[in-house]
């Protein structure tokens, strides 16, 4: 298991697109996040329009994630995997769950990676 991961989502009226990036839990899936978020480092909602809606951004804690994990570049990775998602089936992004999936109520979840930590 690697020790972080990044996940898109967006809503199924593709109007709030999400870039989250979590420290893997013991136990659990790469999708997980805790009920409390306490394995949240980076959470960016962005709209359509591109303004940021809600973010979470443990600057100190995310410096040992090998990732670019600025607010901008998440907001700007979770537009483009959701495009990605859309434009072609055959698209790899690592590893593509069901149509059906979903990573909280009305949220697709669009892309995931595992990141590692930096060197």
């Amino acid at each position: 298991m690697a020790p972080y991961n990044f996940i898109a989502t967006r809503d199924d009226a593709k109007k709030v697109f999400t870039a989250i990036i979590t420290q893997s839990v013991e136990g659990q899936n790469e999708q997980f996040i805790a009920p409390d978020l306490s394995n949240v480092l980076a959470l960016v909602a962005v709209s359509t329009s591109g303004q940021i809606v809600a973010h979470i951004h443990e600057e100190e804690s995310l410096k040992a994630v090998d990732f670019d994990t600025s607010i901008e570049s998440l907001a700007k990775s979770a537009q483009e995997m959701s495009v990605d998602f859309d434009s072609d089936p055959s698209y790899d992004c690592g590893f593509r769950t069901t149509e059906n999936a979903r990573f909280i109520e009305d949220e697709v979840i669009t892309f995931a990676m595992e990141l590692n930590a930096v060197a």
